[in-house]
């Protein structure tokens, strides 16, 4: 009889035994214990997703039985972790790097002389452009020999990139090329991030960003071999994505919340206004820039405007004074400030682990006026988890969190949904919104239906914290019982059938 998870899932009988072994293993004190090491350049402190993240991911491998590692960026300080948990803060560069992102003109892009002859700004950036990359690549590599020097690791032990990205494998084939004991480890890489812009269409002109990720992939692949190391996605829109450029089989797998955050609508309504939420920093990506006019929209409304109460975290994801792409955003910040706090609560410094919990329980309804090319193919950990608390959502149209909604949810064409539950408008957990304009008006119509959308998203909410537990997560990724994607075809074939 299959071994059981907490949510009733099954995992195969090679890692029940694995477990077991780990498991008498850990009560013997055996230090030779198969580990599992984190590794997450971007993890600088104890606040934000890359740490909640972490925590849960290494939370659920010690309960199958593994010693646990966490490799963050130098800046991370292990004071606030668990004390059997070993920390080597060996990465001194995050994961991604805005500043690399170049234009890329597709296939009418200068060649040559041409390319040379322009303005010399512009060649200049893209000179240091290559030169930064160069160095970054160059550093994540000595990090993941630092590591290895200084963990060892050994055959059975699980290295897991939790945030990959195109320097992140550019670094680690650099660095397996000169140390042979990469390649005797797994290694698990997930991407969170899309590499390409827009939608499917728009990818053949982006020559530059498609070759230097096809690279990046065939070169870790090349170096570690196709047996040791493990693709994932956290959708399968990149999960096809990735699969297109040269990943092999890409696994879809979910995004792990927090378990005070798994109340599917039970935790008790803070009384009051309906309180309208935004969360996560202040980013253009994320459509702050637009929440003026969506709550100028909702706030003319005399009749509705009582009923309510905007709660919006502020914080900049940049220093100022910022760049002149950000001025959008801080000039957003300043129109909002001009409502009073009884109307708009804005929340202007980075929030910690309890604070941020208590903004998401604390929303009756959630606003994300996102970019939606953007977020084609990518996953928003914001609306896992207010879906995963039973809130529902107002999402943009043609991406990855309208798909969700849409599709009655990854947990229904998974077998993770309620078997009473069904496609009728009831279950569907939000709105969705054609564009930016329609914003306002559908606030006004989730308040007036807000008791039938908070039932179906708390009807929602039991199949999908199921798909997104961490523990699912970490018990799919050992025993490989995911959805697989393979070439482009098979990706969508799969998507339609699952």
């Amino acid at each position: 009889m299959a071994s059981r998870l907490p949510l009733g899932l099954t995992y195969g009988a090679d890692l029940r035994r694995y477990v077991r072994t780990n498991a008498i293993l850990a009560r013997n004190g055996d230090r030779h214990m198969a580990r599992f090491i984190l590794i997450d350049g971007s993890l600088r402190d104890g606040r934000g997703h890359h740490d909640s993240y972490a925590r849960r991911i290494l939370e659920s491998a010690e309960r199958f039985g593994y010693r646990v590692v966490l490799a963050p960026n130098r800046n991370f300080s292990a004071a606030s972790l668990p004390p059997a948990w070993r920390c080597e803060p060996v990465f001194e560069h995050a994961v991604y790097d805005d500043s690399l992102l170049m234009p890329d003109w597709g296939d009418a892009a200068p060649r040559g002389a041409a390319l040379w002859l322009r303005n010399f700004s512009e060649r200049w950036q893209t000179v240091r452009r290559a030169g930064r990359r160069k160095r970054i690549v160059r550093s994540h590599a000595e990090g993941f020999r630092a590591l290895f020097d200084r963990v060892h690791p050994r055959p059975g032990d699980q290295i897991f990139l939790a945030a990959a990205s195109e320097l992140v494998l550019s670094g680690l084939a650099a660095a397996a090329r000169r140390d042979a004991r990469m390649a005797s480890v797994d290694w698990h890489a997930m991407f969170h991030f899309n590499n390409l812009i827009g939608r499917p269409e728009e990818y053949a002109a982006q020559t530059y960003r498609r070759a230097r990720l096809a690279r990046a992939l065939a070169a870790a692949r090349d170096v570690l071999g196709h047996a040791r190391l493990h693709w994932y996605a956290t959708t399968a829109e990149l999960a096809v994505e990735l699969a297109a450029h040269g990943a092999g089989n890409v696994r879809e797998i979910g995004y792990p919340i927090d378990d005070a955050l798994r109340t599917c609508g039970r935790h008790e309504r803070r009384p009051g206004p309906l309180r309208i939420t935004f969360a996560g920093d202040a980013r253009l990506e994320k459509g702050f820039q637009h929440l003026p006019a969506i709550v100028d929209g909702v706030l003319s409304d005399g009749d509705l405007a009582p009923r309510v109460q905007f709660v919006i975290q502020a914080n900049f994801a940049f220093r100022l004074p910022c760049r002149r792409r950000n001025l959008p955003v801080v000039a957003a910040r300043e129109a909002l400030e001009r409502h009073g706090e009884s109307r708009v609560v804005l929340l202007r410094d980075p929030l910690d682990e309890a604070a941020y919990r208590r903004l998401i329980l604390d929303a009756d309804l959630f606003v994300l006026p996102y970019d939606a090319r953007h977020y084609y193919a990518r996953c928003s950990g914001v609306l896992v988890e207010a879906l995963s608390a039973g809130i529902p959502v107002i999402a943009p149209a043609d991406c990855w969190m309208a798909a969700q909604l849409l599709r009655f949810g990854a947990s229904a064409k998974r077998g993770f949904m309620n078997e009473h539950d069904d496609a009728s408008v009831d279950s569907v957990p939000g709105l969705v919104a054609q564009s930016l304009a329609e914003f306002p008006a559908l606030v006004r119509g989730a308040v007036a239906d807000y008791d039938r959308l908070r039932a179906a998203a708390a009807r929602f909410a039991v199949g999908w914290t199921r798909w997104h537990h961490p523990t699912r997560i970490v018990a799919e990724m050992l025993s490989g019982a995911t959805t697989l994607y393979g070439d482009a075809a098979t990706a969508h074939g799969n998507r339609r059938s699952a």
